[in-house]
């Protein structure tokens, strides 16, 4: 039997009416291919948005465990509508939450990790109908039979990994732009499509503030070598981009991205000699708070010291675990400062290490050295001032792709 998954984000399914069109196109593919079609959707438009507002609305801080209950109804809508509109149009469907398809994760709420995906149940499924359909973005954690959430965008995870499990012919991951694109096409009008990235620079492109595919995915498909398509919900037929183990030996500017409301923490711990565990117990914090942070390193002045940039709303939180790590551990933060409602440009290619061209035609964009500025292998990042974000964002994507 061979599989091929699909994933519809949000925008794609937002409406009846796009849901109806959703699966007309899925009918085509079946009767295309004639392979079984595995549907992973996303929550209907901003509907977990509202979710998530009508939980806070009742309490504060919500407990996680309902909370999860709460936000994974909205994939669930999603998934029955779908197999509702597919049954209009003649094809054979199921949906399934997240735990009838064997999907088990870790017990964390908010934030779970895949462990397992059995997928027992949708082989079966498939066995008597052309198509199933996943409610993304949450499992079941067998410790506590819980209800787990995958963190946010984690449908784009569904997807992947359930191709992976069930051996599928490809992953079509459909979404509201016609694929990974050079700058968000809203701030920059001329804006390109990017045929091919590899695993890699696709999910420092997430980390970095493009919204197209969550970055997790991207690891994951990376580390069981799955190929993967993003793919333009409003015209299935453009080709869009291809993510896969696709290497550039030159040095090369890839996109530009940024990521707005950001702050850069820089503290100290006052003894050395367990600064490298408490180091890594905060990054272990910020990916549990699902917080990729764009920069994380330490420095050496007088004590051992960190310096992250992560989003703004986690970073007195961030700061009162550290407190309360170094307390537990008989130390303290010697200093901390936190610099607040920065702006945070990435730009991602290869081989910028070894570049020195392309960081000096970078810098050239500033009449002043930023504050932040950092040179990766496969990204140069820069702080700027929250209403200069979009005017260096389109300035550095004219310098390297208007040329």
């Amino acid at each position: 039997m061979q599989v091929l998954v699909q994933k519809y984000g949000g925008t794609s399914v937002g409406t009846l009416e796009r849901i109806a069109g959703v699966a007309l196109h899925i009918k085509s593919s079946y009767e295309k291919t004639r392979y079984k079609l595995v549907i992973v959707v996303s929550a209907m438009g901003t509907f977990t948005d509202e979710l998530v507002q009508m939980g806070l609305g009742l309490h504060p801080s919500p407990p996680k465990r309902e909370f999860d209950m709460l936000l994974s109804a909205g994939e669930r809508i999603s998934a029955s509508l779908l197999s509702i509109a597919l049954h209009r149009v003649g094809v054979s469907s199921i949906s399934l939450t997240g735990s009838q398809s064997g999907i088990l994760t870790d017990e964390v709420h908010g934030n779970a990790r895949i462990t397992k995906i059995l997928g027992n149940r949708i082989r079966d499924e498939l066995s008597t109908h052309d198509v199933v359909i996943i409610a993304g973005f949450q499992g079941v954690s067998p410790l506590t039979k819980d209800v787990t959430t995958l963190g946010r965008g984690g449908s784009d995870l569904t997807a992947v990994a359930l191709a992976i499990a069930l051996e599928s012919k490809g992953c079509e991951i459909y979404t509201d732009v016609p694929g990974v694109m050079s700058a968000d096409p809203r701030v920059v009008a001329n804006a390109n499509t990017i045929s091919h990235l590899s695993w890699e620079l696709m999910s420092d492109l997430a980390i970095a503030g493009a919204g197209v595919v969550h970055y997790r995915a991207a690891l994951v498909a990376q580390k069981f070598n799955m190929p993967f398509e993003i793919r333009y919900s409003q015209n299935p037929e453009i080709t869009g981009t291809k993510i896969e183990g696709h290497k550039m030996e030159s040095p090369q500017v890839i996109a530009v991205t940024s990521k707005s409301d950001q702050a850069h923490i820089r503290f100290s711990y006052s003894s050395e000699k367990i600064a490298g565990h408490l180091l890594t117990q905060g990054l272990q914090w910020l990916w549990k708070n699902e917080q990729a942070p764009t920069l994380y390193r330490s420095f050496h002045e007088k004590d051992v010291g960190v310096e992250t940039v992560i989003d703004s709303s986690f970073a007195n939180s961030f700061l009162e675990y550290q407190e309360t790590l170094a307390k537990e551990h008989h130390s303290a933060l010697q200093s901390k400062t936190v610099d607040a409602n920065l702006a945070i440009l990435t730009v991602v290619g290869v081989g910028f290490r070894h570049a020195p061209e392309i960081v000096r035609r970078v810098l050239s964009c500033f009449e002043v050295m930023p504050r932040i500025f950092e040179i990766k292998d496969h990204a140069i990042v820069l702080s700027v001032a929250p209403d200069q974000e979009q005017i260096y964002l389109n300035k550095l994507h004219n310098l390297f792709f208007n040329t």
